[in-house]
């Protein structure tokens, strides 16, 4: 049984994705509460010298996209520094690595959409940039796996955009929903399966995981569709609009998914199967 590192193991891809693969892997799971630090290089090394895998699954980042703008530092040493730490140990142990990377790499052009995996980044906000420097540092010896807006079914503690928006319409909050933007929700049970195809089958390269693109107006519809929710408590709203004191980010922003064997399911797929499921 390959023994997989993953990084993030708490967060609210990470920790899905371990409770998915207890029984694929042998998993080692260092969190940054007892010490583990991917900005700090010598204490990274010495624990990482004592352990032995086969694979690093790297999810953990700096992710929030509007505070990266005031606090470049602390965004750059997480996404870049740690992400160059973390890899050459991987390049000395001769281990696999996995590194988990953005949709928001990319400008946003509706000249250039979908992207694919041979579409140039140029990223608009630091965030992105962010993300893209740490692409480059591990680009043609590592997968890079691109995601966008994940999302679970359960309680977890940090809301995804898909429970977000249901408890809000739950309780009866008016929303607005960009109806001019792209992007692709994508179930984090897929992005599992993905990924694990990725390590049985390891090849460096570019590959996106990500579920059908739709516009956040049209996500929400169906939220509301589905789980029998008010529809007028949604008023459309422009990208322009919604955006325009928040940092800067890519508008049209449609991956095109990675000819996998994995099938990634559409967000309305996925909302049909649960309430079957529920």
């Amino acid at each position: 049984m390959k023994k997989v590192l993953i990084t993030g193991s708490t967060g609210l891809v990470g920790s899905r994705i371990a409770t998915l693969w207890q029984d694929k892997f042998q998993l080692i799971t260092p969190k940054y509460e007892d010490g583990f630090d991917i900005t700090e290089k010598d204490s990274l090394n010495k624990i990482l010298d004592g352990l032995q895998f086969d694979f690093v699954l790297h999810l953990a980042a700096y992710t929030n996209v509007d505070k990266a703008e005031e606090e470049r530092e602390l965004c750059y040493n997480i996404n870049v520094v740690g992400v160059r730490n973390l890899f050459e140990v991987c390049q000395k142990k001769k281990a696999g690595f996995i590194y988990a990377s953005t949709a928001f790499v990319f400008p946003g052009k509706l000249s250039e959409n979908p992207y694919t995996e041979k579409s140039i980044p140029d990223p608009l906000g630091f965030y992105g940039k962010s993300k893209w420097a740490g692409e480059e540092i591990v680009k043609g010896k590592a997968a890079i796996a691109r995601f966008d807006y994940p999302y679970r079914f359960d309680n977890f503690s940090k809301k995804d955009i898909f429970r977000t928006i249901k408890e809000l319409l739950e309780n009866k909050v008016k929303l607005k929903a960009v109806e001019d933007m792209k992007f692709n929700p994508t179930f984090i049970d897929d992005i599992a399966r993905g990924l694990e195809e990725l390590i049985n089958e390891f090849s460096p390269g570019i590959y996106h995981l990500v579920g059908k693109d739709y516009t956040p107006y049209d996500a929400f519809r169906l939220i509301c569709k589905y789980y029998d929710l008010d529809l007028s408590l949604v008023e459309p709203i422009s990208f322009f609009e919604f955006y325009q004191n928040k940092a800067p980010r890519p508008q049209y922003n449609a991956l095109k998914q990675s000819n996998l064997k994995t099938r990634f399911r559409s967000f309305e797929e996925v909302l049909a199967m649960s309430l079957t499921k529920s």
